[in-house]
């Protein structure tokens, strides 16, 4: 079951006005993530972009060293008390 057909049967709404409600949440996670670096989810965790550094690698067919660049990614750190629900 997808995030919009769980969040419209939770919360007594039709699919498409589930898809807009979810829609509108994950562009201010975006928005967040774009303007602060961090996206904080109560009592879920907090999602932050990182920089993870470039690399040396080596093709496989070639075994050519290739310098990968430096790039940016979202990490995700579950709390505390979630991570204990789960188990």
């Amino acid at each position: 079951m997808t995030l919009t057909e769980r969040y419209a049967v939770k919360y007594g709404k039709n699919k498409k006005e589930a898809a807009i409600d979810v829609a509108m949440m994950i562009g201010v996670i975006q928005d967040a993530l774009l303007e602060d670096g961090d996206a904080k989810l109560n009592n879920l965790g907090t999602l932050k972009v990182v920089e993870r550094a470039g690399r040396k690698q080596r093709n496989p067919r070639t075994g050519e060293e290739i310098q990968c660049p430096a790039y940016k990614t979202v990490r995700f750190n579950v709390y505390k008390g979630f991570k204990e629900a789960l188990k």
